[in-house]
């Protein structure tokens, strides 16, 4: 349906990012929100202008890869890693035997 504003009225197009709807009209989905601004008189419908054409589709926002995350859990260094893996650590404390 084609829209152009009120005079004097400035009114945002949610299809566009809330960009103000031009003063010559546009081309817009027949949505909930257009009927509203019909009722309220903030624009009127009417025959497509010569100048009117329809409104590009908006483009979503790119969305980035997700990169893959270093691991959350640090490596031990080889410092600490030899003293946990100290052969007197490991083995059985030795017993005399009399």
């Amino acid at each position: 349906m084609f829209v152009k504003p009120a005079p004097g009225r400035s009114v945002p197009n949610p299809e566009r990012g809330f960009d103000l709807l031009p003063e010559t009209g546009m081309i817009v989905p027949r949505t909930s929100y257009w009927l509203r601004r019909i009722a309220d008189g903030d624009v009127s419908e009417g025959p497509v202008a010569a100048t009117a054409a329809p409104a590009p589709p908006v483009e979503p926002p790119a969305v980035a890869e997700p990169t893959p995350a270093a691991s959350p859990v640090p490596a031990r260094s080889r410092a600490s890693a030899s003293k946990s893996q100290s052969p007197a650590a490991t083995t059985a404390p030795a017993t005399s035997e009399a």
